[in-house]
């Protein structure tokens, strides 16, 4: 006799789909927390607004599950922004010695965000 089970096979795999769904569910989440605000001050909110409005790079955490979006102001700064994994907002600053985007992938890959 057959059993069937109502279990996908699917159920446990991290489709690129539900992937860029989470991301997307962190960028609208995204906002100043208190932690930035009063640590990094009005840059805190310029760098929330560019990760929010000009969103270059995402990367995420695989230790931590927290994730990097990386935006470009409008003065050309890189702003990071670090969201946990209900996509609360932990941190977010303005990197003012990051140059080019190729410095703040490095940042980020010494600090576990890219492998």
């Amino acid at each position: 006799m057959a059993t069937i089970s109502n279990r996908s096979h699917y159920e446990h795999t991290n489709s690129p789909k539900k992937i860029l769904i989470v991301i997307f569910l962190f960028l609208l989440a995204l906002s100043a927390s208190a932690h930035a605000i009063s640590r990094h001050g009005e840059a805190a909110l310029q760098a929330s607004d560019a990760c929010s409005n000009n969103p270059v790079l995402v990367a995420i955490n695989p230790e931590t599950c927290r994730v990097a979006i990386v935006g470009e102001t409008q003065e050309g700064k890189y702003a990071i922004s670090i969201n946990d994994t209900d996509g609360i907002c932990i941190t977010c600053f303005i990197k003012e010695k990051l140059q080019s985007l190729a410095q703040v992938k490095n940042y980020l890959l010494n600090r576990g965000y890219i492998k």
